[in-house]
């Protein structure tokens, strides 16, 4: 019996360690934390792999270095969001008048 705990056991963490090794293939970026500071705005903290800035380039986001990158994608999204939510905002002003 010990032998087969200890045989699932090593596949478990053989499994484990390919996953890993999917991980860091798949582009992630993650969010650390943010400040509002009202004179300069939004701070964020982020960490991302370089498949997620090799992801950026592939779609057209161009950058000096790869935090300019992710700078400049945070930008772009940002602008979606402010964009969109003042669609929404249109939206629901007219529903009301």
């Amino acid at each position: 019996m010990l032998k087969r705990l200890k045989a699932a056991a090593e596949a478990f963490r053989k499994s484990a360690v390919e996953e890993i090794k999917e991980e860091k293939k798949t582009p992630w970026v993650k969010i650390l934390g943010g400040v509002h500071d009202p004179s300069k705005g939004v701070k964020i903290s982020l960490d991302w792999n370089k498949e997620f800035v090799d992801y950026l380039r592939e779609n057209k986001i161009t950058g000096t270095d790869d935090e300019a990158v992710v700078q400049k994608w945070v930008t772009m999204l940002f602008r979606d969001m402010m964009e969109e939510g003042k669609e929404n905002t249109d939206e629901t002003t007219n529903e009301f008048e």
